[in-house]
């Protein structure tokens, strides 16, 4: 589920697709353009204490927190591991890191090679 998804279910401003909450996007939700939403924020997210049913209030969390991600300013997820990535990166920093361990790996490995055949 998408955070555009829970504002259908939930938010009391979305009306046909549009969001009648706010002037200066009367015409499009503003989690549809990946924006933070003022009136989501306070009133739809802390809904999320009050759900007893486990499933549910698993399902809203992790929309919940997709949106905080989304709206944070970091922008896009991970193309690796879906965390979110600073901009103008094309990894978060832990797969940056694994990557470039793994790079160094393979060139150590294929220097030692190189030096192995050189031997008589």
């Amino acid at each position: 589920m998408k955070p555009e998804q829970l504002a259908k279910l939930e938010c009391a401003n979305w009306m046909n697709g549009a969001c009648c909450g706010d002037d200066a996007h009367h015409d499009q939700c503003k989690l549809t353009l990946d924006e933070p939403c003022a009136y989501f924020d306070d009133c739809v997210l802390p809904y999320g204490l009050y759900i007893t049913d486990e499933r549910r209030r698993k399902l809203f969390y992790d929309v919940a927190q997709q949106y905080r991600e989304l709206s944070s300013g970091g922008g896009k997820p991970c193309p690796d591991c879906g965390a979110v990535k600073e901009p103008r990166r094309r990894y978060c920093v832990d797969c940056r890191i694994k990557r470039r361990n793994l790079t160094l790996k393979l060139a150590k490995r294929k220097s030692r090679q190189a030096c192995q055949q050189l031997r008589p």
